[in-house]
């Protein structure tokens, strides 16, 4: 993968899959939506998904909570909801970026 590029879209894996597994790239993006599709799912049932080492994506409910419009100064409440959150395995922590 060409490391200039600033992100990295799901048909550049596509891509780097179709190279490393000899498929088609329909065969390599079916690969990456089932995927996605599944982590989805069991995201949605409540499930937390490991993918050790990289890290786990899991469900989290946020109360709900008085904000502030910093332009304004207005404060209104936001309702309480559920969002993904993902937390980094040890080699993504440890992994050192150039700048």
């Amino acid at each position: 993968m060409d490391l200039g590029v600033k992100s990295i879209t799901k048909t550049m894996l596509a891509k780097y899959l179709e190279g490393e597994l000899k498929c088609s790239r329909r065969n390599a993006l079916r690969i990456l939506n089932n995927l996605f599709g599944h982590i989805q799912k069991n995201l949605e049932l409540g499930y937390r998904v490991q993918l050790t080492p990289f890290g786990i994506f899991v469900v989290r409910h946020r109360a709900e909570h008085r904000c502030k419009n910093p332009k304004t100064g207005e404060t209104y409440m936001v309702k309480a909801k559920k969002t993904v959150c993902f937390k980094p395995g040890k080699a993504l922590k440890n992994l050192k970026t150039k700048s």
